[in-house]
């Protein structure tokens, strides 16, 4: 069906609503501020890393008083109990990052180098049970690049060298989308004015 052609017994039209398009220029801006975002984070890891840790405490106790409350409500159905303190534990999770930011930023650093290290080993374990070939070499060695990274995050904690870490690697992703955004803007634009 098109859009002109008539509906139903009496003719009428379907009319979609028109979609505006992102002109390019705006693409690259958007793509610039959030490079501008990233440089941010980068030089205050800190600031960056704690504004992470708030959003995932506030997330957790969100979604545990959502949990909750659809608990509470919705009482006689089978696993309420079970969801009842899932939702308080969510609570729990999110009052404990907000009370102490710091101790939730420790929290989210140990799970990102545990996160590397079991990351590096899966890798290196689905090397090993692969075909033999050239390229297991390259997974292997990311496996391996992975556990040291894992391993350097856990020796960073020593000293809070790693408290910052989130902050470094949120700044780092933003600055690579950005990249990508002005690319796209930069190549739409280039391709309109043909």
């Amino acid at each position: 069906m098109t859009l002109s052609e008539p509906t139903g017994s009496k003719g009428a039209t379907t009319a979609l609503p028109e979609t505006t398009e992102l002109r390019p220029v705006w693409i690259i801006v958007l793509g610039a501020l959030i490079v501008l975002t990233g440089i941010a984070a980068i030089a205050f890891p800190l600031a960056s890393t704690l504004a992470v840790e708030v959003l995932v405490g506030s997330l957790f106790l969100t979604v545990g008083v959502f949990t909750t409350t659809h608990a509470i409500i919705d009482r006689g159905s089978e696993g309420t109990w079970w969801e009842l303190l899932i939702g308080l534990l969510h609570i729990a999770a999110g009052v404990i990052f907000l009370a102490n930011p710091l101790g939730g930023i420790l929290a989210l650093t140990v799970m990102l180098g545990a996160t590397f290290v079991a990351e590096g080993v899966l890798r290196i374990f689905m090397a090993l049970r692969m075909e033999r070939s050239r390229k297991l070499f390259l997974l292997i060695a990311s496996g391996a690049l992975s556990i040291l990274l894992g391993g350097m995050v856990f020796a960073g904690l020593a000293n809070g060298a790693s408290l910052t870490l989130i902050g470094v690697l949120l700044g780092v992703n933003f600055i690579f989308a950005g990249v990508a955004l002005i690319t796209v803007g930069m190549a739409a634009k280039t391709s309109g004015s043909d």
